[in-house]
């Protein structure tokens, strides 16, 4: 999916700056990292920047992270989404598994498993 010496392209997308902040600042050196703060800024941010993961969280002004992951998996299909939510509701982990998200996790993220998730997504077929 990447190409080789290049870093992976991560846009990280969330309402609350300081999430962006810790995540963009914990993976800076292993990924090339772009941050949107709604949906609407995502979709935008994943068709200039063709990331190779986005993470999306669920709810968000403007537009909901469950509309953003169809309109970026229906423009970007190879573009691998893992879904973060505080909330742990079942029925929107399965909408956005169904939709194309690659992966669901909970808040507050654990960063290990977070950059698991993300490794386990760059590896996965488009």
């Amino acid at each position: 999916m990447t190409k080789p010496n290049k870093k992976p392209k991560i846009l990280v997308v969330d309402d609350e700056v300081e999430y962006c902040s810790l995540i963009q600042e914990y993976f800076s050196g292993k990924y090339d990292i772009r941050v949107a703060y709604d949906g609407e800024e995502a979709v935008r941010k994943a068709n200039e920047f063709l990331p190779d993961c986005v993470l999306l969280d669920v709810r968000m002004p403007e537009m909901d992270g469950i509309t953003a992951l169809g309109l970026i998996k229906s423009a970007h299909p190879q573009t691998q989404v893992i879904m973060v939510s505080a909330s742990g509701s079942i029925r929107v982990a399965e909408e956005s598994l169904r939709r194309g998200a690659f992966d669901y996790i909970l808040k507050p993220v654990d960063l290990k498993e977070l950059e698991s998730k993300i490794e386990s997504s760059l590896k996965a077929p488009e």
